[in-house]
């Protein structure tokens, strides 16, 4: 469910704004889709690209790896990026064949600097069964008047706080390399 819930845009406007946009064009392009078993290669790179347009991977990967992050080579910091881009953009793929009856009801938002919040709850139907999910998106500014989520909060559940958990203790046990290593074979043996 978080991969559905991570509904944001990098580009000018309010958070809150932003939020709205990106998620009507998801939704667009899932009801396209309604009835067929999986999206097409097309309809899958389209939402992909707005995935890469809002969620701001360089900042959830830096703040989910914490003070291991400045110990990284340029080198190792683009790789890890880049695999975690994938890994994220295949599950949000997936997540959203299984969730197309939603609705996202934006309470409000909060912008405090360079930072913001935008409350939501997620009114969603699955299997016949109806479920409202808080949603909290926190954002950073990135320049210009652009923002991107960095994290993702349900039900009091921060995606970067349990990336941040996971990370920690598979480094702290057996290294980076081996979460970089973890990371790429979940990734080859995930199919779209």
């Amino acid at each position: 469910m978080h991969a559905i819930l991570a509904l944001a845009l990098l580009f000018a406007g309010s958070p809150m704004s932003m939020l709205r946009k990106s998620n009507e064009e998801i939704r667009t392009i899932l009801k396209q889709q309604k009835g067929e078993t999986a999206a097409t290669p097309e309809q899958k790179q389209k939402i992909k690209q707005i995935v890469n347009g809002f969620l701001d991977y360089e900042e959830l990967a830096k703040r989910s790896l914490a003070g291991e992050w400045d110990k990284l080579s340029g080198a190792q910091r683009t790789e890890f990026v880049h695999v975690f881009r994938d890994l994220i953009e295949r599950n949000y793929v997936k997540q959203l064949r299984s969730n197309v009856n939603y609705q996202i009801d934006y309470k409000d938002e909060q912008v405090d600097g360079t930072e913001a919040t935008v409350h939501s709850i997620v009114k969603a139907e699955r299997k016949g069964r109806k479920a409202d999910t808080t949603v909290d998106y926190k954002l950073a500014e990135k320049g210009g008047g652009k923002w991107a989520v960095y994290d993702v909060i349900t039900d009091d559940v921060s995606l970067l706080r349990n990336y941040r958990s996971e990370f920690g203790r598979i480094i702290k046990r057996d290294g980076f390399p081996t979460l970089l290593a973890k990371m790429k074979k979940k990734l080859a043996e995930t199919t779209e």
